[in-house]
């Protein structure tokens, strides 16, 4: 049987090697991807998660950074939404920032909040 994975944690960030290896796995594209082809999974929606530096005081999208290509097979993501950066003076501006993601990349596929 063919899998999607509607929710996974794809991305370089503190705890997630630990959190791997205790589940018997590598936090690495080039595992994950084993992992995939092993158990027939042909699609997996990763969240966007971590913290950005204000640009222009505005609220950027949060994407999965674990396979510096960005490009891994299979893996579509929703672009996170860091909500204590989000204010009613930088809504405009960031609503604008995520519109031309989900507009530009195909492999984004929503938001993450």
């Amino acid at each position: 049987m063919k899998i999607i994975d509607a929710h996974l944690h794809y991305s370089d960030f503190p705890g997630f090697d630990s959190c791997a290896a205790e589940a018997g796995h590598l936090n690495s594209a080039k595992h994950l991807s084993e992992v995939f082809r092993e158990h027939e999974i042909v699609c997996a929606v990763a969240m966007g998660a971590g913290h950005n530096e204000p640009e222009s005081g505005l609220c950027l999208p949060l994407l999965p950074n674990l396979d510096p290509t960005g490009r891994m097979p299979g893996i579509a993501y929703c672009a996170g939404v860091e909500s204590r950066a989000l204010t009613p003076e930088n809504a405009a501006g960031t609503r604008e920032a995520f519109a031309r993601l989900l507009a530009e990349d195909s492999r984004c596929v929503g938001l993450k909040f």
